[in-house]
């Protein structure tokens, strides 16, 4: 059966959603609700929200694709057919189809209805991402041969075959526009591919290790990519503007960044790490509100809702959470908004690298908490 563990960080939001007897004891200090579901055997490489976001389907080390229900938590659906772990989903929704991609170095489209497999097509490498377009005409697909390949989608012939990275692609993805779409690989670099010459349009170089994700906001005006190097960084396709300034780089995790994604009203951008943590990010002021704890290992890939609501990550602990962020924008903001009313200044700590209050500039240089972990006193033993 299936085993949905809620608990229960705050009691403003969607009660029907998260319904279980299971809370958190300490309830009443609680900011986000979380809702863990743990029935799956092996790690869970992706995840995406599907179906006006009432379901979402995630990929698996066990080769297998599976589409859950939002509400209970309860598998609907799972697919079979590929032989090796599950690197890559995408789920098209005018169209109601699914496409995964597989270190069985195939590329498949699904239907969600049934379970049934409608096509696949085979690469010569280990496959690591796919996307379809948002008009549901093509498909691409890219892994560990450094190429990115493109199909029609109702022909299911393979249109292109475009070479630039020098290592594996982690992730391609259209343009809201329809005549564009990024690439981002373990080379350090990102692309940005023109559809109608089919050749690379820009190389944006910023990032110091591996590119593992990349996305649009849905305007097509920013990109924003995420890397090894523990970064996320936005560029300002539409302006240009990093070709002067550099792209805006968020820096809050501790450890490398698996992925990204913007909010469909392009106010928040949500990241995961090997740090084992989520972190929403204010796309506008470029600043983290909220940093989503719990996973007990890497967590692989992360999405948000359309409405901003609702949080889903996936991790190399076997879980699934689904975290429901709402009414949660100010929170990042609380020490400097209360300090302001109180007179304090913030300053940042030496140790761990967050605000705290201080009431003159010679105050302490770090937080209580980082205090509180200092070694105490040794004292010598007389006998």
């Amino acid at each position: 059966m299936t085993s949905v563990t809620s608990r229960c960080l705050s009691r403003s939001v969607n009660e029907r959603a998260l319904s279980s007897p299971l809370k958190w004891k300490h309830e009443a200090l609680a900011v986000v609700k979380v809702k863990e579901i743990k029935t799956h055997s092996q790690i869970i490489n992706c995840c995406q929200f599907c179906c006006q976001d009432e379901k979402f389907l995630t990929g698996s080390d066990n080769t297998t694709l599976s589409i859950w229900d939002c509400y209970t938590g309860r598998q609907l659906q799972s697919f079979h057919g590929h032989t090796h772990i599950v690197s890559g989903c995408s789920y098209h929704d005018s169209l109601n189809r699914i496409a995964s991609v597989s270190w069985d170095t195939t590329l498949r489209f699904w239907d969600p209805e049934t379970a049934t497999e409608l096509w696949s097509v085979s690469h010569d490498g280990l496959m690591t991402t796919c996307h379809v377009s948002l008009d549901g005409r093509l498909a691409l697909a890219a892994g560990d041969d450094n190429i990115i390949t493109m199909w029609d989608v109702s022909s299911r012939k393979r249109l292109y075959q475009l070479k630039g990275h020098k290592s594996t692609v982690m992730s391609c993805q259209f343009s809201p526009t329809i005549n564009s779409f990024s690439s981002s690989s373990i080379d350090k670099t990102s692309r940005l591919w023109d559809m109608r010459l089919m050749k690379t349009l820009l190389t944006l170089r910023g990032h110091t290790n591996a590119v593992t994700s990349g996305c649009f906001s849905s305007d097509g005006r920013l990109l924003s990519t995420a890397s090894w190097d523990k970064q996320v960084l936005l560029w300002d396709i539409a302006t240009g503007s990093y070709r002067s300034a550099g792209p805006v780089a968020l820096q809050n995790h501790e450890g490398n960044v698996s992925s990204c994604e913007i909010s469909h009203n392009g106010t928040t951008l949500i990241s995961s790490s090997y740090d084992h943590s989520v972190i929403v990010w204010n796309v506008d002021v470029h600043c983290p509100k909220l940093k989503l704890q719990g996973h007990t290992d890497w967590v692989l890939d992360c999405g948000i809702s359309k409405d901003g609501n609702w949080v889903l990550s996936s991790s190399k602990d076997k879980t699934v959470r689904l975290w429901n962020i709402e009414g949660c924008e100010n929170l990042q903001f609380a020490v400097d908004n209360m300090s302001q009313n109180l007179g304090l200044q913030t300053t940042v700590c030496e140790t761990c690298g967050k605000q705290f209050a201080i009431s003159h500039p010679n105050g302490p240089t770090k937080c209580v908490f980082c205090r509180l972990s200092l070694p105490s006193r040794s004292f010598t033993k007389i006998e």
